[in-house]
């Protein structure tokens, strides 16, 4: 991704704020596609494209008319498939984001697309213009609620293709 540049160790050899607070196997678990995605090493159809050929358009979404490229910021930010996952999930980030000591709200980071996807994953980010500081007392909320979208994205995804492998 062009704007995913991230490494799990920083160069004073402490690990990237994303790993925090991963403590339980469930936790670990959770964390394993957020890193994925971070790291742009979520397979989507614009992924597949690149590498084997076909269309890297989204075949869940109803926008087909607009045929949108299916890649982490549309699946994150703008698929209307996971409409009803941001729906619940986003009210929780401007809740933590109201209590973190720079008091942003979500819609400050929505500027486009690629703000709004590059906060989701790595809200410490210093690709953003606003960001959330390492020493935040929210920071680990806002990731686990980043990791909890995620996971929850990617198992919503993986339940629609496969019913539409079926349906074919």
């Amino acid at each position: 991704m062009k704007y995913f540049n991230v490494s799990l160790n920083s160069l004073r050899g402490q690990h990237h704020t994303a790993l925090n607070n991963i403590v339980t196997p469930h936790e670990v678990q959770k964390c394993r596609i957020h890193l994925k995605m971070l790291c742009g090493d979520f397979l989507t159809y614009e992924v597949r494209a690149a590498q084997s050929g076909g269309s890297p358009n989204c075949r869940i979404c109803s926008k087909t008319s607009n045929l949108q490229t299916e890649n982490l910021e549309h699946i994150l930010t703008s698929c209307d498939a996971y409409d009803n996952i941001r729906e619940r999930i986003f009210p929780q980030f401007d809740q933590i984001l109201q209590n973190s000591r720079s008091k942003f709200l979500l819609y400050d980071f929505a500027s486009t697309n690629e703000n709004l996807c590059q906060f989701l994953l790595d809200p410490t980010s210093i690709n953003l213009k606003f960001r959330i500081m390492s020493d935040d007392p929210t920071l680990s909320e806002i990731l686990t609620l980043s990791r909890d979208l995620c996971l929850s994205i990617s198992k919503h995804r993986s339940n629609l293709l496969q019913s539409l492998q079926k349906e074919t």
